[in-house]
Protein backbone atom coordinates (compact mmCIF):
# COMPACT_ATOMS: atom_id res chain seq x y z
CA UNK A 1 0.00 0.00 0.00
CA UNK A 2 1.28 3.59 -0.64
CA UNK A 3 0.19 6.88 1.33
CA UNK A 4 1.19 10.25 0.69
CA UNK A 5 1.83 12.45 3.67
CA UNK A 6 2.14 16.21 4.39
CA UNK A 7 4.28 17.02 6.91
CA UNK A 8 5.47 19.79 8.06
CA UNK A 9 8.77 21.30 9.79
CA UNK A 10 9.74 24.83 11.86
CA UNK A 11 13.34 25.90 12.56
CA UNK A 12 14.87 28.54 13.95
CA UNK A 13 11.54 30.68 12.88
CA UNK A 14 11.74 29.00 9.10
CA UNK A 15 8.93 26.96 8.72
CA UNK A 16 7.61 24.93 5.94
CA UNK A 17 6.13 22.07 4.61
CA UNK A 18 6.74 19.36 2.06
CA UNK A 19 4.76 15.98 0.73
CA UNK A 20 6.06 12.28 1.06
CA UNK A 21 4.62 9.30 0.01
CA UNK A 22 5.53 6.16 1.56
CA UNK A 23 5.17 2.31 0.88
CA UNK A 24 3.58 0.95 3.90
CA UNK A 25 3.70 -2.63 4.55
CA UNK A 26 1.15 -4.00 7.44
CA UNK A 27 2.11 -7.12 9.31
CA UNK A 28 -0.86 -7.51 11.51
CA UNK A 29 0.31 -11.56 12.62
CA UNK A 30 3.77 -9.55 13.39
CA UNK A 31 1.90 -7.09 15.12
CA UNK A 32 4.69 -4.55 12.78
CA UNK A 33 3.66 -2.09 10.39
CA UNK A 34 6.83 -0.65 8.17
CA UNK A 35 7.25 2.25 6.24
CA UNK A 36 9.55 3.37 3.56
CA UNK A 37 9.95 6.39 1.45
CA UNK A 38 8.45 5.88 -2.11
CA UNK A 39 9.12 9.86 -3.34
CA UNK A 40 9.88 13.19 -1.52
CA UNK A 41 11.51 16.11 -2.85
CA UNK A 42 12.69 17.22 0.28
CA UNK A 43 13.64 13.64 2.24
CA UNK A 44 16.12 11.81 0.73
CA UNK A 45 15.42 8.64 3.30
CA UNK A 46 12.50 8.32 5.14
CA UNK A 47 12.36 4.74 6.60
CA UNK A 48 10.55 2.78 9.98
CA UNK A 49 8.40 0.76 11.75
CA UNK A 50 5.71 0.54 14.42
CA UNK A 51 6.34 -2.60 16.05
CA UNK A 52 3.22 -3.57 19.03
CA UNK A 53 3.66 -6.67 21.73
CA UNK A 54 1.36 -7.19 24.65
CA UNK A 55 2.51 -6.05 27.98
CA UNK A 56 1.34 -7.62 31.37
CA UNK A 57 -1.82 -6.98 32.49
CA UNK A 58 -3.97 -6.23 29.02
CA UNK A 59 -2.15 -3.36 28.00
CA UNK A 60 0.85 -3.23 25.38
CA UNK A 61 4.20 -1.92 24.17
CA UNK A 62 4.57 0.39 21.42
CA UNK A 63 7.65 0.72 20.01
CA UNK A 64 8.38 3.22 17.33
CA UNK A 65 11.64 3.74 15.15
CA UNK A 66 12.30 6.49 12.68
CA UNK A 67 15.10 7.03 10.16
CA UNK A 68 14.98 10.31 8.42
CA UNK A 69 17.57 12.17 5.98
CA UNK A 70 16.80 15.08 4.19
CA UNK A 71 18.21 15.82 0.85
CA UNK A 72 20.25 18.56 2.30
CA UNK A 73 22.60 18.66 4.60
CA UNK A 74 21.43 19.81 7.61
CA UNK A 75 24.64 22.69 9.27
CA UNK A 76 26.10 21.03 12.54
CA UNK A 77 24.97 23.83 14.39
CA UNK A 78 21.46 23.34 13.28
CA UNK A 79 21.59 19.55 13.97
CA UNK A 80 20.68 19.68 17.50
CA UNK A 81 17.34 21.47 16.86
CA UNK A 82 16.64 19.46 14.15
CA UNK A 83 16.71 16.15 16.46
CA UNK A 84 14.29 17.93 19.21
CA UNK A 85 11.98 18.46 16.47
CA UNK A 86 12.04 14.84 15.40
CA UNK A 87 11.95 13.85 19.11
CA UNK A 88 8.43 16.32 19.78
CA UNK A 89 7.22 14.74 16.55
CA UNK A 90 7.90 11.23 17.55
CA UNK A 91 6.05 12.27 20.95
CA UNK A 92 3.15 14.08 19.00
CA UNK A 93 2.30 10.87 17.10
CA UNK A 94 2.60 8.74 20.51
CA UNK A 95 0.05 11.05 21.36
CA UNK A 96 -1.86 11.45 18.79
CA UNK A 97 -2.38 7.34 19.02
CA UNK A 98 -3.28 7.26 22.68
CA UNK A 99 -6.47 9.61 21.76
CA UNK A 100 -7.06 7.25 18.96
CA UNK A 101 -7.33 4.28 21.05
CA UNK A 102 -9.23 6.56 23.71
CA UNK A 103 -12.10 7.08 20.98
CA UNK A 104 -11.89 3.59 20.03
CA UNK A 105 -12.48 2.91 23.82
CA UNK A 106 -14.78 4.66 24.30
CA UNK A 107 -16.70 3.89 21.42
CA UNK A 108 -17.39 0.63 22.20
CA UNK A 109 -18.05 1.26 25.91
CA UNK A 110 -20.97 3.79 24.12
CA UNK A 111 -22.16 0.44 21.73
CA UNK A 112 -22.52 -1.75 24.83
Amino acid sequence: MSDMQACQWQVIGLKGSFNVTLNVDEQPAARQLVFTLQESSFMRDFEGRWQIDPAPGGGCYIEHILAVKPVMSIPPYIAPYTASIFKQQVGNLLQDLEHAINRELAAAAAAN
